[in-house]
Parts: C-alpha cells; sequence; structure tokens
C-alpha cells in the first residue's frame, strides 16, 4: 500500500510512531476471530487512534462479556475457545544431520 506523509523535523518521530502505532492495531483486529466482528468494527470506527494496550483491553472487555452472558465454555482447552489465540503457523523444522553411516 502507498501511503504518502510530509516529514517536518519536530514532528517526525511523532508522526512516524502514530503510523507504527495505528499498523499495529489494525493488524490486531485482521487477526481476531469472527466472533468479536462487533468489536472490531466499533474500535474502528473511533474517531480517535486508541493505542495497541487499549485495543488489547478492549477486546478482552468484550470477550469477557461474553463469557459471562454466554456462560462458561464446556470445552477443557481454554487456549482453544479464545477469541485471541494466535492462528496455527506452520513451522518447517529444518534437520542438519549428516546419515552417512
Amino acid at each position: 500500500m502507498y501511503e504518502d506523509h510530509s516529514w517536518n523535523c519536530p514532528d517526525d518521530g511523532n508522526k512516524y510512531w502514530q503510523i507504527v502505532e495505528k499498523k499495529r492495531v489494525n493488524k490486531f483486529l485482521f487477526g481476531l476471530n469472527k466472533n468479536l466482528d462487533e468489536v472490531r468494527g466499533s474500535i474502528q470506527g473511533m474517531k480517535q487512534q486508541i493505542s495497541l494496550q487499549e485495543a488489547f483491553a478492549e477486546v478482552r472487555r468484550e470477550e469477557s462479556r461474553k463469557k459471562v452472558m454466554l456462560g462458561t465454555p464446556t470445552s477443557d482447552s481454554h487456549i482453544e475457545n479464545s477469541a485471541l489465540a494466535v492462528r496455527a503457523v506452520e513451522v518447517l523444522v529444518r534437520c542438519d544431520v549428516n546419515n552417512d553411516g
């Protein structure tokens, strides 16, 4: 994605960190499960940009609210049911062992 920014020396650092923080929040929101679409939309619809920590807190609050309203899950695996669980990433393992006998 192309972004055009005008930079002024005194404000460069602040602008840069605002851009980085906005990208982090968007990446976090993009990775949420579908059952949190409402909170994702409300965060994205806010006029003032919020920090990643604030976005995380808002999502956790909504997740807790849903658990209270819907009851606790019956599954033993809390991580499987967590809306904030990291999606599985296939990890390739490289083995450099020489099998020449």
